[in-house]
């Protein structure tokens, strides 16, 4: 019953906040940040899609700030799924096929703190290869930190 509903709230944030996500691509994956909080607790919801790599059976994602502090986050994979099409070359079909994994971590209000240093490098459990992502100016990290700001004043603001 519990994660039905983590799993309906996730849904609900996305669809509210639908704008408000930080993003990038890399290694043939796509990578979404959300941010979700619910009976006071907050979560980083991370949506990867990629052609080859999974999630490990418990994600960790560990986020490293441009004054080298480091956050890791322990989640859990809430849903995955499969799409597959078809690209016609010369007459012959080849399927090509997605997978699009959604997975939260919780992370306490003292490591949100931090994100607002931004984030220069991110490390995440995928199989076979592990993820890793270095950025030279911060991409999701304030994003992040200002999305959480806002989901406080909208749960406080009811």
């Amino acid at each position: 019953m519990k994660q039905i509903i983590t799993i309906l709230s996730f849904f609900l944030c996305l669809f509210v906040n639908a704008q408000e996500k930080a993003k990038y691509s890399g290694q043939g994956m796509k990578f979404q940040y959300t941010v979700l909080v619910q009976d006071s607790k907050n979560y980083i919801v991370l949506t990867m899609t990629s052609e080859k790599q999974v999630f490990a059976q418990q994600p960790t994602l560990m986020l490293k700030t441009f004054e080298g502090d480091v956050i890791t986050l322990v989640g859990e994979i809430v849903d995955s799924n499969k799409t597959t099409a078809g690209v016609m070359i010369s007459g012959i079909m080849f399927p090509v096929s997605e997978r699009t994994f959604v997975a939260q971590f919780s992370i306490s209000n003292e490591e949100i703190e931090l994100l607002s240093k931004g984030i220069c490098k991110i490390r995440l459990t995928t199989v076979p290869k592990l993820h890793e992502k270095e950025f030279k100016k911060d991409k999701i990290g304030l994003k992040l930190y200002t999305m959480f700001q806002d989901a406080w004043k909208q749960q406080n603001n009811f």
